[in-house]
């Protein structure tokens, strides 16, 4: 496995594509393989990305009260935790907690929402704090909302 892994980052980093197999062979590694394999992956990275990073701020716009059972997550409903409970946030409070994001020098902002999806009513609020944050501000903008449908995701 290592002699694959030395293989695959000489092949990328001299800007050489990989085929299906040798992905396939990758994912199977174990144990130590698995820290050869980051240390690859990390001077890829590198060659291509350098060492900057953006930092990313989000906004809970919508907590708790959610049904689903995630084990990740403290407001899923495997969990008693003391979450704070509340409906989604205006579009104007969405706007200001990106400008405070953007204060501290952020780059993205995204907007994150408890539960199996939205409202309607919720995509509207949210379509119209993602179109706010456009016109005021520079930041790349993304949210997670749940299972959406095709319609509702445009």
């Amino acid at each position: 496995m290592r002699n694959l892994i030395e293989e695959v980052c000489r092949k990328v980093l001299g800007e050489e594509e990989i085929d299906e197999e040798e992905s396939l062979r990758l994912s199977r590694a174990t144990g130590g393989e698995i820290f050869s394999l980051m240390e690859g992956a990390n001077r890829i990275r590198e060659k291509f990305l350098g060492n900057e990073v953006d930092l990313c701020a989000v906004v809970n716009a919508k907590s708790g009260n959610c049904p689903e059972d995630c084990i990740f997550c403290s407001q899923s409903t495997r969990h008693r935790t003391d979450v704070e409970k509340f409906s989604l946030i205006s579009a104007g409070e969405m706007l200001e907690a990106a400008r405070h994001a953007g204060r501290i020098e952020v780059t993205g902002f995204g907007i994150v929402t408890s539960g199996r999806g939205i409202s309607d009513k919720e995509v509207s609020v949210i379509g119209e704090g993602l179109r706010l944050m456009e016109k005021n501000l520079s930041l790349r903008r993304c949210a997670s909302l749940g299972t959406l449908t095709k319609e509702k995701a445009l």
